[in-house]
C-alpha cells in the first residue's frame, strides 16, 4: 500500500465509526470486475491494512 494512502487511512480511521468502500469505473473492459476483485484481494492480504479495518466498529468493502 502506498505510504501516503496508508497514512491517510491511519488518520481517517480515528475519525470514523463505520466505513463502506466501493469501486466505480467507466472502463469498458469486460474483465474489469475480475481485475478489480484481484486488486481488492491483494490489498486485503497486506498486513498493514488488517489492523486498521479491525479497529473500526464497522467496515465493509
Amino acid at each position: 500500500m502506498e505510504s501516503l494512502r496508508l497514512r491517510t487511512i491511519e488518520f481517517g480511521a480515528s475519525l470514523l465509526e463505520n466505513l463502506v468502500t466501493y469501486d466505480t469505473t467507466d472502463d469498458p473492459d469486460p474483465e474489469i470486475g475480475e481485475k478489480t476483485s484481484l486488486l481488492q484481494e491483494r490489498s486485503a492480504k497486506q498486513p498493514e491494512s488488517d489492523p486498521l479495518a479491525r479497529e473500526l466498529p464497522s467496515y465493509k468493502a
